[in-house]
């Protein structure tokens, strides 16, 4: 390059210089790097400008006259960049003058297909570490020796700074705007957040003048955001309003601390509830600005002043209720009572629950019990249920019904919900009722008594008197007396048996019978009437039936016998047709119905449903011309359904009528008959007639006809029995003479036959106490025999009986030969005294061991308690294996201590907790519980511990 050219390059490299201070863009760079080489280094045919990227380690074409990318290179990728890496780390250039001549390695005839000329290499440092690399190629040899290569590098170092300087400005140009989508999107988000926000969010600058409000405070004010913009409260809401919430303003402005704030206001016509809060922030031109939000809480205070109401009228209610309702915890301190607690302590709901417990002087509650039920309660987590008793203040003796129950609190400890009724007036009435229920048991006991007893004289004498020949006009009058006595008896017994039925005290036996012979029987009985009458009686016995069934006969007898008598009493000529047949069965029960079907007078429609009613007959001629009680069929339909049986009619006046009866039996087996049979009809006889020579026997009666009966029929067995009119001479007879057998009458002036019994099964020493006795009552109604059994005596017969019958009495009392005696002479223990309590047997198998009987008893005391706290436990814990455990351990107690209330009990109870029968177990465990207390009082009276 000559001199006048040097100066030239000079000028243009100046010129450059400036061009490329003004350069901002890639392809103004491009323009004026390709203008440089043209004007200065014009020989240049071909140049490259690469960029080393520092983060990654790669190269990129920044500018060529030649290509744009990298990878328009036609050559070795791999080698390029090997190369380039190369010139990077020595920083060193790589320089032919001559491409003719031998390079080294050839390296840079890759970029190029001429054989001649020149090229240059170089890595560009502008300041201390290189940023790029320099390719620039020539047809002339030798072209970048000297000044050339001297102002190709200058150019190119100049080119790498502005390049620099270009990508500089475009990345921070760059990351400004990127700054600028951030804010505005912060800004748009934060927006979005706010309008999101279902509260009033709104900035105000110095002069109270709103800056921003988001959407919901548009949306609940009502008012526009650009409505809004630049005005102050007061050109929003009503002076009243907008004074509230500048004078808010000002105080947060002067003490430059937050305030929160309860404001009512009013907005669109409306008042409305909003919780504010404002507070002063500045910006970063130390601006100041006033934020704040506010919340419309007129619904939250609607619901908390509902709630409020609410609960006001509940706590009315609750101090209203006369019930006695209260909450302890679990350390049974009270925790919430109603005013009706606070009045029965004579204390303030306040005092009650500022001690906590209370323990009254002046009330007598059983503390204890209620300690016991709640200590229950929390162990199981199960309702308790108990009556209790309160003497209250002023001496006034009250009874309550509480229920006390477990309540978890929000945390899940438990406390105890109790509440108590007052039953006092129930209880009273209750209690009037069963007087007046054994007011009516006693006057039917007393008329049945006093009638009983003449129609017994009456019976007795009609019987000896058939012993005795008569005329014929003689026997026609006894006749008629006999069937008088006996009609009279029906009438009391339908009476008796109706009272029975309506007071719930009828029971139905559970014993083996066989249906064909039971109807076979029935039938023959009114054979002679229906003879007599000319009527055909026919029964017709389903084949397929099962014989033997479980059930009580005597009822069934006394449904179907009624039937049967209407059919023939009401039937003139045609028939009375029987039928038995079964009809289903599930599992083993069988399901039955009979039918008693007649050609008699029938019934009217309207008459259908009332002659099951009492008293009531098909019509008012009927009593008049048949006679009757109006009661038979009131009786039949009530123990049929009351051995859940249905009884249906179907009849015609003129045309006869069908009774049909619908009855369950659990079928039954030859073996059920054998052991359902009567200990009479068990009685093995020789046949000898019987002789009751060899024994004694005191009969006890106050009726002189009924004495005269019952010693006759003895006389007749060849025994003249030792009398007494009262149980009080009985007692001195008994003192003076041994009896083999006593007939004892039950009601009898100065001591009757229960009180005179007890004596002497209490007082008299064996074997006179262990004498059989026999009651005589003229008392039919239920729970007479009961008492008798439970008074100490053997066996129960009522009058008027038959000779036959006290015969099989007798028979099954006391050893007779050629007869063998069924019933015991000795009766139980637990029935002869009147207690709970028969240690007979402990004295028996102990040798009356009285040290070992009193610790034993000790023991017994002491156990039982425990006993049956864990019964209840595991109850109320639904642990049945470990009850029924428990109680097949107290069997063996139960058998010592003789409470024979409990014998059959306690199988029970094992029994049904074994197999989950759960529904009659808790009536089964109050009454184990009541009758084990009962025992442990009478042990601590008869043996005086404490």
């Amino acid at each position: 390059m000559s001199k006048g050219g040097t100066n030239n390059a000079f000028i243009t490299i100046n010129d450059f210089s400036r061009q490329l201070f003004l350069i901002k863009t890639p392809s103004d760079f491009h323009k004026g790097l390709a203008d440089a080489f043209h004007k200065v280094l014009p020989d240049i045919e071909l140049f490259i400008m690469f960029r080393y990227h520092w983060e990654d380690h790669s190269f990129s074409v920044i500018s060529s006259n030649y290509l744009r990318h990298i990878n328009d290179i036609q050559l070795d990728r791999k080698k390029l960049e090997t190369m380039l890496h190369e010139i990077i780390r020595k920083q060193s250039s790589i320089y032919n003058a001559n491409l003719e001549q031998k390079r080294d390695g050839d390296i840079l005839r890759l970029f190029n297909t001429s054989k001649s000329g020149a090229e240059i290499i170089f890595p560009l440092i502008p300041v201390n570490d290189p940023v790029g690399i320099l390719y620039a190629y020539s047809r002339k040899q030798r072209y970048f020796d000297g000044q050339s290569n001297e102002t190709i590098k200058l150019i190119g170092h100049m080119a790498s700074r502005t390049w620099n300087m270009i990508t500089y400005q475009a990345h921070q140009i760059k990351s400004h705007k990127k700054a600028e989508l951030e804010i505005i999107n912060q800004k748009n988000l934060m927006n979005e957040i706010f309008d999101y926000l279902p509260i009033n969010i709104f900035t105000k600058d110095k002069e109270g003048k709103f800056i921003y409000l988001n959407k919901n405070a548009e949306e609940s004010t009502g008012i526009s955001v650009k409505d809004a913009i630049g005005k102050s409260v007061y050109e929003i809401y009503s002076e009243e309003t907008a004074k509230m919430f500048d004078a808010d303003d000002i105080e947060v402005r002067k003490t430059k601390q937050p305030k929160i704030s309860h404001h009512e206001i009013e907005i669109k016509g409306r008042k409305r509830h909003v919780f504010t809060g404002k507070k002063i922030i500045h910006t970063s031109e130390n601006k100041e600005l006033l934020i704040g939000f506010s919340v419309d809480i007129t619904q939250n205070i609607q619901a908390s002043r509902a709630i409020e109401e609410q609960k006001k009228f509940y706590q009315q209610i609750f101090n209203t209720v006369p019930n006695y309702i209260y909450i302890k915890d679990k350390n049974g301190r009270f925790i919430l009572v109603n005013e009706a607690v606070a009045e029965l302590f004579q204390l303030s709901q306040e005092q009650i629950l500022l001690h906590g417990s209370i323990n009254p002087s002046n009330l007598k509650v059983d503390i204890a019990l209620n300690a016991e039920i709640d200590k229950k309660v929390l162990a199981t987590g199960k309702s308790f249920e108990f009556e209790e008793y309160l003497v209250l203040h002023n001496g006034e003796e009250r009874w309550y019904h509480t229920t006390k129950k477990p309540l978890p609190d929000k945390d899940g400890v438990v406390n105890i919900l109790g509440i108590s009724v007052d039953i006092t007036e129930r209880k009273k009435h209750s209690d009037e009722l069963l007087k007046a229920k054994q007011t009516k048991e006693q006057f039917l006991a007393n008329m049945s008594h006093e009638i009983r007893t003449p129609i017994n004289g009456v019976v007795g004498m009609v019987n000896l008197l058939e012993e005795i020949p008569a005329t014929e006009e003689q026997k026609k009058y006894l006749n008629a007396i006999k069937t008088s006595s006996k009609n009279l008896q029906v009438i009391i017994n339908d009476i008796l048996d109706l009272s029975a039925i309506e007071s719930g005290n009828i029971k139905f036996e559970r014993i083996g019978f066989n249906l064909k012979s039971f109807f076979n029987t029935l039938i023959s009985s009114f054979s002679y009437s229906a003879k007599q009458k000319g009527i055909s009686i026919t029964l017709n016995f389903d084949p397929y039936i099962d014989e033997v069934v479980i059930g009580d006969p005597v009822r069934l007898n006394q449904i179907i016998s009624n039937l049967i008598g209407n059919a023939v009493k009401f039937t003139k000529r045609g028939f009375v047709k029987i039928y038995a047949l079964k009809i289903g069965q599930e599992g083993d029960m069988g399901d039955f119905q009979f039918i008693v079907d007649d050609s008699g007078i029938g019934i009217a429609d309207e008459k259908i449903q009332k002659i099951f009613e009492n008293f009531e007959q098909g019509d008012e001629t009927i009593n008049r011309k048949y006679g009757g009680t109006g009661l038979g069929l009131a009786i039949v339909k009530q123990l049929v359904e009351s051995q859940n049986g249905s009884i249906v009619v179907q009849s015609r006046p003129g045309r006869g009528s069908k009774f049909t009866v619908n009855l369950s039996f659990e079928i039954g087996s030859e073996q059920d008959l054998e052991e359902s049979k009567s200990p009479v009809a068990k009685f093995e006889t020789t046949g000898k007639k019987l002789d009751l020579s060899k024994h004694k026997i005191l009969l006890v009666e106050d009726n002189e006809v009924n004495l005269l009966y019952t010693k006759k029929i003895l006389q007749n067995w060849n025994c003249a029995p030792d009398e007494a009119k009262n149980g009080l001479t009985a007692l001195e007879k008994l003192k003076e003479n041994s009896y083999d057998l006593i007939l004892m009458d039950v009601r009898m002036p100065i001591m009757d036959g229960f009180e005179a019994t007890k004596f002497i099964r209490t007082n008299f020493a064996p074997p006179k106490s262990n004498t059989p006795i026999i009651a005589l009552t003229a008392n039919a109604i239920k729970g007479d025999e009961d008492k008798c059994i439970a008074a100490g005596m053997n066996d129960y017969i009522s009058k008027p009986f038959q000779p036959e019958t006290l015969k099989n009495k007798i028979i099954g009392s006391i050893e007779l030969e050629g007869f063998t005696k069924k019933i015991p002479n000795k009766p139980k223990g637990d029935t002869y005294n009147n207690k709970t309590i028969d240690l007979t047997y402990l004295k028996e198998m102990s040798d009356n061991d009285q040290g070992f009987i009193h610790d034993m008893v000790k023991s017994f005391i002491n156990q039982a308690p425990r006993d049956i706290e864990n019964i209840w436990f595991h109850f109320a814990s639904e642990e049945y294996d470990d009850l029924a455990n428990i109680i097949h351990k107290i069997k063996p107690s139960v058998t010592f201590m003789g409470i024979h209330a409990l014998k059959d009990l306690v199988l029970s109870i094992e029994d049904n907790a074994k197999s989950r029968r759960i529904e009659p177990l808790k009536d089964q465990l109050d009454k184990f519980e009541h009758i084990c207390r009962m025992a442990i009082t009478e042990l601590k009276e008869e043996f005086a511990l404490a």
